[in-house]
């Protein structure tokens, strides 16, 4: 079964691109990094896995703020993190 969501879930659906930038160990665990969004200009730094999942989903509440207020812009979202 499949994670992606189905027909009737695209609509509410858009996709996001996001630049990072990650220093990782040699056995492959996150020490810290950068997230990039290049549609709104925001830029977020995090220390480890936890400390990415973290801004993203405060990053990805924070839209869903913006888009159920229907906002005619991101300029809220605009800004450093961290």
């Amino acid at each position: 079964m499949s994670d992606r969501p189905g027909v009737e879930g695209l609509s509410s659906t858009r996709p996001h691109v996001l630049v990072l930038s990650l220093a990782v160990t040699t056995g492959g665990h996150v020490v810290h990094g950068e997230v990039f969004d290049p549609e709104s200009g925001r830029t977020g730094r995090f220390a480890g896995l936890a400390g990415l999942t973290r801004l993203l989903g405060e990053w990805l509440s924070a839209g869903e703020e913006l888009t159920e207020n229907d906002a005619d812009s991101h300029d809220a979202m605009n800004g450093t993190d961290r």
